[in-house]
């Protein structure tokens, strides 16, 4: 029996496949759990629908992560941090300003997709990397000064 799998299953396929399984496990094991459905011709072209929907989707996304990636190459981020009396250093740049800093220029980034190891409190340039979906990494620059 042709069967459309609505689950990744070990050992047979993944979710959205089709395939050949015996009559038996489909009508008494995959049905029944909602694993997989009957391979109608209306099942198909509507997993069809679905699919081209989905690959259509990922191309928006994936023109969206280009553009905040291009975005990204001409911003830097200017962080004048406050001192005490004596020059110490009050402040520092973590993610939660470097993501403030992104969503207020329309680029929206979650704090785990901000490579930083450590708050920035050295003054200077410095380059951060940001994971921005599908495999794209941008870079953040960051100018460090003293107020």
């Amino acid at each position: 029996m042709r069967v459309i799998l609505l689950e990744d299953i070990k050992g047979i396929g993944g979710k959205g496949e089709i395939k050949e399984v015996k009559d038996g496990f489909a009508k008494n094991l995959l049905i029944p759990k909602k694993q997989a459905e009957p391979a109608t011709r209306e099942a198909v072209l509507r997993w069809q629908i679905v699919w081209a929907n989905k690959a259509k989707e990922e191309q928006n996304n994936l023109g969206q992560i280009e553009q905040a990636k291009t975005k990204l190459a001409g911003i830097v981020f200017d962080a004048g941090l406050a001192t005490t009396k004596d020059g110490g250093v009050v402040e520092s740049v973590n993610k939660q300003a470097i993501k403030s800093f992104l969503e207020k220029r329309g680029i929206k980034v979650e704090k785990e997709q901000i490579h930083l190891e450590h708050s920035l409190k050295d003054i200077g340039e410095h380059q951060v990397k940001l994971s921005l979906g599908h495999g794209v990494e941008g870079v953040l620059k960051i100018n460090v000064f003293l107020k």
